[in-house]
């Protein structure tokens, strides 16, 4: 997911409120999915700005909307410099995998 939301944000201009704002529109479905060079990519337009990224083999486009709405629900909650920090993960603390917790 942190790889996703760094392309993202990279590619609208490195703050949060455009960040969201694509999330949003990935989480609607609007985007198109393809194969380049073997890997499947996505791809989604926002503001004249067209954002492509790396998905999984596999992901049914159900997938990338859950993923979306993942990252969504983190970013969502951050300013431009939490988010930056996230991103950079310097501390090694957070992965791109999502875990669940189970409590009695």
């Amino acid at each position: 997911m942190r790889s996703l939301v760094f392309s993202i944000w990279v590619s609208v201009g490195k703050n949060v409120q455009s960040t969201i704002a694509a999330l949003e529109v990935l989480s609607m479905g609007q985007y198109s999915t393809f194969k380049n060079g073997g890997s499947q990519v996505a791809s989604f337009t926002l503001a004249g700005q067209t954002t492509t990224f790396n998905v999984p083999d596999g992901y049914a486009s159900e997938r990338i909307n859950d993923l979306a709405y993942t990252a969504w629900r983190v970013v969502s909650g951050f300013t431009d410099d939490e988010l930056e920090t996230w991103l950079r993960d310097s501390a090694g603390e957070l992965t791109d995998r999502t875990s669940v917790v189970f409590r009695r």
